[in-house]
């Protein structure tokens, strides 16, 4: 069998991994990112578990090693996203907090 110098299959799959690495710390900014990452995350887990990866007899293996990263970078994306508006909750409260109390600082400073 003639093996390819560049294995061909693998470069999208790895291209999909650095989006996870690079553009999922940015997605708080820009939601749909997140969504069409996670999807695509999905989609080739499913496609790697089922139809797995072409490499010869480690096909099953290296599916379900493909999806066992895949399934750690989903998990991992859930917590960044969640840590991210966890932030900005506690933010929006503190700003919330603080207009309360200068509002209460204001109305004793007036007061006779």
């Amino acid at each position: 069998m003639n093996t390819p110098l560049i294995p061909w299959e693998i470069l999208p799959i790895a291209a999909l991994l650095l989006v996870n690495r690079l553009a999922m710390p940015l997605y708080h900014r820009r939601v749909w990112v997140y969504w069409v990452v996670q999807g695509l995350n999905a989609a080739t887990l499913v496609g790697a578990i089922i139809f797995g990866v072409r490499g010869g007899e480690t096909d099953l293996v290296a599916g379900l090693l493909v999806g066992a990263v895949l399934l750690f970078h989903l998990v991992q994306n859930v917590a960044i996203r969640q840590r991210h508006e966890l932030a900005e909750t506690r933010e929006s409260n503190l700003r919330e907090h603080m207009r309360v109390a200068r509002d209460l600082r204001d109305d004793n400073l007036k007061s006779p």
